[in-house]
């Protein structure tokens, strides 16, 4: 798969930011067999966006612990998406990521909350930290729905209001929440909670432990509990365990080991679905590292 973007920020005046990109993705596909009978294609997906955005912040003076400045900043924006496919009749052997997201005419307000802190240590001196950020983002599609294609653009234009939350009151502790608003039925078809605690390493790694919840209306309720741990000479291990609430003998067990050099590295999973084992390997490619000072 390969997905070049394209993007050229520029500013309207002194206050308004514009910034239009392009994006276009190729998936190609080779296949023992075939229902079509090709042991190979390609998909195209071309992807437009337009961006207008401005910022408004205020910076207030404090003595809370060690924080000395706060800086309260609001994005508000307003988007464009256009995006189709090309081959959405091509036969599908597998889920990929452009299945997902599928064919986009919409517009959508978006409204950006932050509030960063400037700390004071003795150690390190002055520290610039992410305390919090909201997030509202209100979509309206203008033709078609984002669940149905059988309704038309006036039954259910509005997308769910979906509201996103990031709280680190700790350096080395992470709260995420996102939760989905539906205007049409008056209730709340997904919502994603996530709980993360990172332990610092040498060589600016950390390890990780974290617990996460889901709710889809639609589909599962599901509770994931994860961790990673780096070990010497590039080595690191994790796995997580997940238990869907709604079936009592649905767990899904995920082991890994990583290992990774300074410009590539690779990973072996072992997945456990209901008693059903596969394995993965993946590669990875991070540069040329002292071959590109050659």
């Amino acid at each position: 798969s390969v997905t070049p973007l394209l993007t050229y920020p520029l500013w309207v005046g002194r206050y308004l930011q514009f910034e239009p990109s392009v994006r276009y993705t190729r998936n190609a596909q080779w296949l023992d067999r075939s229902v079509s009978g090709k042991n190979k294609q390609s998909r195209d997906a071309y992807e437009g966006q337009a961006r207008f955005s401005t910022v408004a912040e205020r910076i207030y003076e404090t003595d809370w612990e060690s924080a000395k400045r706060l800086k309260h900043k609001i994005v508000p924006s307003l988007l464009y998406n256009y995006r189709v496919h090309k081959d959405l009749s091509l036969y599908r052997p597998w889920f990929e990521s452009m299945d997902a997201e599928g064919k986009m005419n919409r517009v959508a307000l978006a409204l950006d909350n932050f509030l960063d802190a400037r700390r004071e240590t003795e150690t390190q001196g002055a520290l610039y930290e992410q305390w919090t950020r909201f997030t509202l983002i209100q979509g309206y599609r203008l033709n078609g729905t984002w669940w149905e294609d059988r309704l038309s653009g006036e039954d259910k234009p509005f997308e769910p209001l979906i509201g996103i939350l990031t709280l680190r009151p700790l350096s080395n502790v992470y709260l995420n929440g996102e939760v989905h608003w539906d205007h049409y039925d008056k209730n709340i078809p997904f919502a994603d909670v996530a709980l993360a605690l990172t332990i610092p390493r040498s060589g600016g790694r950390a390890d990780v432990l974290g617990v996460n919840y889901q709710y889809d209306k639609e589909g599962e309720k599901a509770l994931n509990v994860g961790a990673h741990l780096n070990l010497d000479y590039g080595f690191s291990v994790g796995g997580s365990v997940s238990r869907d609430l709604n079936a009592a003998n649905s767990l899904s067990q995920t082991l890994y080991v990583d290992y990774q050099s300074q410009c590539w590295g690779v990973r072996v999973i072992t997945d456990n679905l209901d008693g059903t084992g596969s394995i993965m390997v993946h590669f990875r490619l991070l540069g040329l590292g002292e071959l590109g000072k050659k």
